[in-house]
């Protein structure tokens, strides 16, 4: 995870140029998110560590730790009237890096093992290589509709948006990460992985439903919130709420893919960019007539077609071993 992040990074850094002008923003906006990522990596790896321990209550601890820390902060700059939207993410880059430091620092073995680093550094640089490749091709291919809904969207419908999205996929991206924490220890133990895929499978209608029923209560809230100057429409809801399920459920079955070593990180990249490339396809034909509307539906199309994607036979049997 570490070297898989830190390649991601870099590769960010060293053409923070080229990714500024992609997203229409300045090259400090960028950097400033880049900040917030390098802020959530070490968060990450403390989860993740107290996650591949099965320690559960360590794991809720540094959420609620980071969740005090980051509220305390916001009441702070609100009550001295100092609150913009840079000084909103670093104090949320702070209170990652503060926790996930923290949370690194107290699960780090005290007794290293040195036998067959070397070898062990080779295949862990293999693995990051991979997972990186793939996470910025699909994070390129995902950026190009937003970068179409900038070129065919005014302000405010690209602000409507960026609202659908924060209360509705990236709460699945949220859901996704709190399961995966009791769900990768498994799998990666299970023997039988075509039977853990079977279950998957049956129980993929229960996630999407329950994954969507919950987005969809969050993103009322979020726009009760936000009040009247973002109006929240039916359709839109429904659609959002059904796109988030769907990449629920296309993010657990690509984290089964991942958890079965190298060939599964190569089948779980390929998925990743079906998803990416469906995305940028439907959003190119559907963003220019639908609007917010056709920006949801191809997002919830490319990850139904990164699920279908999963079934594909001989990328399943990649995925398998």
């Amino acid at each position: 995870l570490a070297i898989c992040g830190a390649l991601t990074l870099a590769f960010g850094l060293g053409f923070a140029d080229f990714w500024a002008r992609l997203h229409g923003v300045t090259k400090n906006e960028f950097l400033l998110g880049l900040l917030w990522c390098s802020a959530f990596l070490f968060f990450t790896t403390a989860t993740f560590l107290s996650a591949a321990r099965e320690q559960f209550r360590a794991r809720a601890l540094l959420e609620v730790l980071f969740a005090i820390l980051f509220l305390a902060q916001i009441l702070g700059l609100w009550f001295f009237k100092s609150l913009d939207a840079a000084l909103y993410i670093k104090a949320m880059a702070g209170a990652y890096l503060l926790v996930g430091i923290a949370g690194v620092f107290l699960q780090v073995p005290r007794q290293f093992v040195f036998d067959g680093f070397s070898s062990r550094a080779r295949a862990f640089l293999h693995f990051g290589v991979i997972a990186s490749g793939g996470s910025v091709a699909g994070a390129l291919l995902q950026s190009l509709g937003r970068l179409i809904a900038n070129r065919y969207l005014d302000i405010s419908q690209v602000g409507l948006l960026a609202a659908y999205q924060a209360g509705s996929l990236q709460m699945a991206l949220y859901f996704i990460g709190v399961a995966l924490h009791v769900f990768l220890p498994v799998a990666a133990r299970t023997p039988d992985r075509a039977a853990l895929f079977a279950k998957l499978t049956r129980v993929s209608v229960l996630v999407i439903v329950g994954a969507g029923s919950l987005c969809a209560a969050a993103l009322a809230a979020y726009f009760l919130v936000l009040g009247t100057r973002y109006p929240l429409g039916l359709t839109n809801l429904v659609v959002f709420a059904l796109a988030s399920g769907f990449a629920t459920q296309h993010g657990i079955l690509s984290w089964f893919f991942s958890s079965g070593g190298s060939r599964g990180i190569v089948a779980a990249v390929i998925v990743a960019l079906v998803a990416g490339v469906l995305n940028a396809l439907l959003g190119w034909l559907w963003i220019p007539t639908w609007g917010v509307l056709g920006a949801g539906a191809a997002a919830g199309a490319a990850y139904f077609g990164g699920i279908l994607a999963c079934y594909i036979p001989r990328l399943k049997r990649y995925g398998f071993s």
